[in-house]
């Protein structure tokens, strides 16, 4: 079993190997890279402004940041994808891929199913309530009385 000081080690030998590429970056590069830090400046002035969402916002920029390194020197997925096995960066790109698409999928389902929960937790209370008070349908109060008010 690798301690984590072995695993940092080896990282930092994957990375002490990677070199920034020798070439001008081309058109797509420089468009992507110039979208990618308008991003990042929005997600530090939005830190900046609400620091309670400092979370999701730190592991957005993370997000933003490797993707910059990906397209400025795409020799880097490669330079990652081969310790682990993998014979392809774009097999890794996929692999990557599809596993944020599957974390996503599940993390909003379950927001989904708790505000499915939420929203009938809320509808039984104001029934509770309005048969307390008598507004109810049960106790001979007109249809119009038991909607919902409308915004």
């Amino acid at each position: 079993m690798k301690t984590a000081a072995g695993l940092l080690g080896a990282w930092g030998l994957v990375f002490a190997q990677i070199e920034a590429p020798a070439h001008d970056p081309s058109r797509f590069q420089f468009l992507a890279l110039s979208v990618l830090v308008c991003l990042l400046l929005a997600e530090g002035i939005g830190l900046v402004r609400d620091r309670t969402r400092w979370r999701g916002g730190l592991f957005r920029s993370l997000v933003w940041l490797a993707a910059g390194a990906a397209i400025y020197n795409p020799g880097l997925v490669a330079s990652i994808s081969k310790p682990l096995g993998i014979g392809r960066a774009a097999d890794l790109v996929s692999y990557v891929v599809a596993l944020a698409f599957l974390g996503t999928t599940f993390y909003f389902y379950s927001r989904y199913v708790r505000l499915e929960r939420q929203v009938t937790e809320l509808a039984r209370l104001m029934a509770i309530d309005r048969a307390q008070r008598g507004k109810g349908p049960a106790s001979g109060a007109s249809q119009e009385s038991s909607e919902l008010p409308k915004p």
